[in-house]
């Protein structure tokens, strides 16, 4: 192509910044494995054949879907386009993920989300995830990983219909318990709400707030759901306690409240998690930053 664009074999060298006799052997190798002359020259002049001139034209065209090809790919990591799944599990999908989504591509109409809760772990090569928002290290060595955050759990009660008696809000005149004491394991045996992954038997470890002393009390369940905004809502109505974690917690502070104020739960840590083992899309990089902000933003609050 450069021959017929340049003029001349010695203007397609100086232009591909080789030798006269590079260009011409390729040419000869070119024309030999065709079967065809492309191309006749003399010394001051050039022509291409009618075979000549019927490849040169497919040539052009080929080398135009090569460009456009390599601008559009280029142009994907300048502006997110196309469909981006996201796998997360019901507590933070709504009121973490979506939100974060929102302002990371808000006005944006060459992006398509998919969005999936669940509470298990997908195959994001085989369900063709971009990226998943896991609660949890993952020992899967062949995706990327980004620890993003993290939050705790807390065992709350109805603020409506109490489930618990002497569990009281900070600063109420009832009686709470104290942190420097040892948690009354009555309250095992109290009414627990479970979200299905926790099974029948939960236990949890309290950490006192003053005297960092541990302690593990079991709870058993009692009412089950398949997600985290029924559990909740049962909890509201007063059929028990049962875990919520802490930013969300705090978004029901009107229907929900706290019943150990005194002691805390182990972090959560939240990961994002991918398959992109060279350059990661745009898209995904921008949802990963603006989650990451996110949960930075919740967990400031505390």
């Amino acid at each position: 192509m450069h021959i017929v664009s340049s003029g001349s074999i010695t203007k397609a060298a100086e232009k591909l910044d080789v030798s006269k006799s590079v260009v011409s052997h390729q040419l000869k190798l070119l024309e030999q494995e065709l079967g065809v002359t492309l191309l006749k020259r003399t010394t001051r002049k050039q022509h291409l054949t009618a075979a000549g001139e019927a490849f040169y034209q497919d040539c052009c065209e080929l080398n135009q879907i090569t460009e456009s090809a390599w601008l559009q790919a280029k142009e994907a990591q300048d502006e997110p386009k196309g469909k981006l799944k996201i796998s997360a599990p019901h507590a933070l999908m709504n009121t973490l993920i979506v939100p974060a989504l929102a302002k990371a591509f808000r006005g944006n109409t060459k992006l398509n989300l998919e969005l999936i809760s669940s509470d298990t772990h997908q195959d994001l090569m085989q369900e063709d995830i971009d990226l998943t928002i896991r609660i949890g290290l993952s020992d899967a060595s062949n995706l990327k990983q980004k620890r993003l955050g993290s939050f705790r759990d807390q065992v709350c009660q109805s603020r409506l219909f109490p489930t618990l008696d002497g569990i009281a809000l900070k600063g109420s005149s009832e009686a709470s318990f104290s942190s420097n004491k040892p948690i009354p394991e009555a309250i095992e045996r109290a009414p627990y709400i479970a979200n299905s992954w926790q099974g029948k038997e939960i236990t949890h470890e309290f950490l006192s707030k003053i005297n960092l002393k541990k302690q593990h009390l079991t709870f058993h369940q009692t009412h089950q759901a398949n997600n985290l905004q029924s559990c909740i809502e049962l909890i509201e109505q007063g059929f028990g306690i049962g875990i919520v974690p802490d930013f969300i917690c705090r978004k029901h502070i009107k229907t929900l409240m706290p019943v150990l104020e005194g002691f805390e739960l182990a972090e959560n840590p939240i990961y994002a998690l991918h398959p992109y083992q060279g350059i990661t899309p745009i898209a995904v990089q921008m949802a990963i930053t603006q989650i990451e902000k996110a949960l930075g933003h919740l967990s400031s609050q505390d």
